[in-house]
């Protein structure tokens, strides 16, 4: 890491590189008695990687929200948020979510940071295991108008999915796309992105307004 980066900072982003080089899809800070529990996750299930002292954790959570443009001063509500770094050599996006743990007086929060690479797009053709579930997306991504569901737990790929749809629209099928996303996980220059900030007012009723004046 760059020498200008301080203690908390370099502790930050050596979590995330453990947490990269380790190929787990997320990294969680759970709450103790005694200070925060450390986990990745990989293959639906948590390892645990480590604790981390009260007053560590304190600040590397409010550093990682700070990345992800929060509010540091709250922790009474949850937030969600993402920050985009280059580490390894790619192009990473970070989701942050934080839920306050109400069991605890001094107001710690858990936290979960996703990690995701950006431009990763995969086609459809690669997406379905069998060719029949493929020529149904392209089918339904091709009418002129609808509504397309996406479900599923956590690490199923439906973000990898949206991502390959919307793709396929503007490569395929000649199509502008905008999206509305809260937050914005990966930037992607095939997309118009629009990051929901209800602070701003830019809420999804507003969004889905200008999406439908503005194209």
């Amino acid at each position: 890491m760059t020498k200008h980066l301080n203690t908390i900072e370099r502790k930050c982003m050596k979590l995330l590189e453990k947490a990269l080089h380790y190929g787990a899809s997320d990294i969680h800070l759970i709450p103790t008695k005694t200070g925060y529990g450390v986990f990745f996750k990989k293959d639906a299930k948590l390892i645990e990687s480590g604790t981390l002292l009260p007053q560590l954790a304190d600040r590397m959570v409010s550093f990682y929200k700070f990345l992800s443009s929060l509010d540091i001063s709250d922790k009474r509500k949850p937030q969600s948020g993402s920050f985009h770094k280059q580490m390894q050599g790619e192009n990473l996006s970070f989701r942050v979510s934080t839920i306050p743990a109400i069991q605890y007086q001094d107001n710690k929060e858990s936290v979960v940071i996703r990690l995701q690479k950006h431009d990763h797009i995969v086609s459809i053709e690669k997406l379905c295991l069998e060719k029949e579930w493929s020529d149904k997306l392209v089918r339904a991504a091709s009418q002129e108008q609808g509504l397309i569901i996406v479900t599923g737990p956590t690490g199923s790929g439906k973000t990898t999915s949206m991502y390959s749809l919307t793709a396929h629209c503007v490569n395929e099928l000649d199509r502008h796309v905008i999206t509305l996303e809260d937050p914005v996980e990966n930037n992607h220059s095939h997309l118009l992105q629009i990051q929901v900030n209800e602070r701003s007012g830019m809420t999804y009723s507003a969004g889905l307004k200008a999406i439908l004046r503005h194209s």
